[in-house]
């Protein structure tokens, strides 16, 4: 069953206007429809003498056209990044300096992307070297006070292997649970 409207078709000539098409060409504004659809609505029009159909001839495909493009309005130029290029129409030659300035306004569209792209890179670069310097120094901080508080624990003499173990656990214990919860909020930011 043929589910693409004739009108969407027509609408693909229109805004081709003055150039003829081939059903790769219909397709591609026509993305997504089915191109078996498109070359069965295509065909109906061909049937009703809405459009016309040129055979192709050995490796050309066949393409279509309005009868008449009188009274619809088509685009002389279309726009790349900001700059006018001629379209080349149907019976045109294309000069070689329409296809110089096409090809220098992708260049120079192509040119600002990258930079663009560039500056958010480096952005995003200078913005992790932030992050990784302020979590050594985050760590060294800890380290440090680590360092600084833990005194060695006073072993009695005679004392059993559980007393020192429960002794040692006692001293250590807060500090394992301050570098987990900091573990934990690196885990949080990061990831």
């Amino acid at each position: 069953m043929n589910n693409l409207d004739k009108n969407q078709v027509l609408e693909v000539f229109h805004k081709r206007a003055l150039n003829f098409l081939t059903i790769d060409n219909i397709a591609y504004d026509l993305f997504s429809s089915d191109r078996n659809d498109i070359q069965k609505t295509v065909d109906e029009l061909c049937s009703d003498e809405v459009l016309i159909k040129t055979e192709g001839k050995g490796k050309i495909k066949d393409h279509y056209a309005l009868p008449s493009y009188d009274n619809i309005p088509f685009k002389e130029y279309m726009s790349i990044s900001g700059i006018k290029v001629p379209r080349v129409l149907a019976h045109d030659r294309p000069r070689p300096e329409d296809l110089n300035i096409f090809f220098e306004s992708l260049a120079r569209r192509s040119a600002s992307l990258e930079s663009e792209f560039n500056k958010i890179v480096e952005a995003k670069l200078q913005s992790y070297w932030a992050n990784i310097i302020v979590l050594f120094g985050i760590f060294i901080s800890l380290f440090a006070l680590i360092v600084t508080f833990v005194e060695k624990v006073a072993v009695v003499p005679g004392s059993s292997f559980l007393n020192v173990l429960a002794l040692n656990t006692a001293q250590v214990l807060p500090l394992a649970v301050v570098l987990a919860g900091f573990v934990w909020l690196l885990k949080k930011w990061f990831l």
